[in-house]
């Protein structure tokens, strides 16, 4: 059976590089939750979500759960160390998400390589029915010469963990 969010026993990606680390459904880290509710501007005129306000809403997650790890994401703008841009992002709509909903958000690590990590999403409506499924690929980034750079070890650690790392980007 071909990798999909829906069989989480063949991660995504698997045939994109030897050398990087997936994780299954049981070994991966522990999922990141996060919820919203859908506000009248994140629908278009059915009363439904707008595909790409959806992205916005995982975006939040996201910097919400690497602040949670101690690597908020302005901070490493800011110290211009490094950068994790998004290189790919896909979703799939599932249910109906309506205005006034809420919507819980759960995040985990999928694959982890030298320079780049893959996160996935799952986005429960109210009653627990997966309304969508996504995920976002992102690159680590040498600002100055604008290539991918390995990322950092703390870091790497923290994303795996999906906990602080103590002692990690203190000041940050």
């Amino acid at each position: 059976m071909p990798a999909s969010r829906d069989n989480p026993t063949t991660p995504l990606g698997a045939s994109e590089t030897s050398k990087a680390t997936h994780f299954t459904q049981g070994q991966s880290p522990a999922l990141f939750e996060y919820s919203f509710r859908i506000a009248l501007h994140d629908v278009d005129a059915a009363g439904l979500i707008f595909f790409g306000n959806l992205f916005r809403h995982l975006h939040d997650a996201y910097e919400c759960w690497m602040e949670t790890l101690g690597f908020p994401i302005d901070a490493l703008i800011r110290q211009g160390e490094i950068l994790l841009p998004l290189i790919h992002a896909e979703a799939d709509y599932r249910a109906p998400m309506r205005h006034g909903a809420r919507i819980r958000i759960q995040l985990g690590l999928d694959q982890l390589a030298a320079t780049r990590f893959t996160l996935t999403y799952r986005c429960l409506n109210q009653d627990n029915t997966l309304a969508a499924t996504a995920l976002t690929r992102h690159c680590c980034i040498d600002p100055e010469r604008h290539k991918p750079t390995p990322i950092p070890g703390n870091l790497a650690k923290a994303l795996v963990s999906g906990v602080l790392v103590s002692g990690v980007n203190e000041g940050a």
